[in-house]
């Protein structure tokens, strides 16, 4: 048990920091998808319907959940008080299925 403890000590924190560096290079080099537009067919994240939070902009459907471990992909639900409410004019930054960047644009 103590070598179990000792390589997740070590594992998850590492995990979690390589994930990051990642998330932050595309960021920076560019390496992501964007899309732009208005907020649509917003639907909450249900704990009790083991459902996530989605949302479309410009026909991209986003699908995430409130994370149970740090990741640099944005898992912040409106049970988290999370930014993203219907009818929001948003540009998502994207990578694959992980939300790197969020920026309010209006609302309308």
């Amino acid at each position: 048990m103590l070598v179990g403890g000792v390589v997740s000590a070590i594992y998850f924190p590492l995990s979690w920091y390589y994930h990051h560096v990642e998330a932050a290079k595309k960021l920076n080099q560019g390496l992501f998808d964007s899309v732009q537009g208005v907020v649509s067919d917003f639907t909450k994240e249900d704990f009790a319907q083991n459902t996530p939070e989605t949302f479309t902009i410009s026909g991209h459907k986003f699908i995430y959940r409130s994370a149970s471990v740090a990741t640099p992909c944005f898992s912040q639900t409106s049970l988290q008080h999370g930014p993203i409410h219907p009818q929001m004019v948003l540009r998502i930054k994207f990578s694959g299925d992980c939300i790197l960047r969020i920026d309010q644009i209006s609302e309308e």
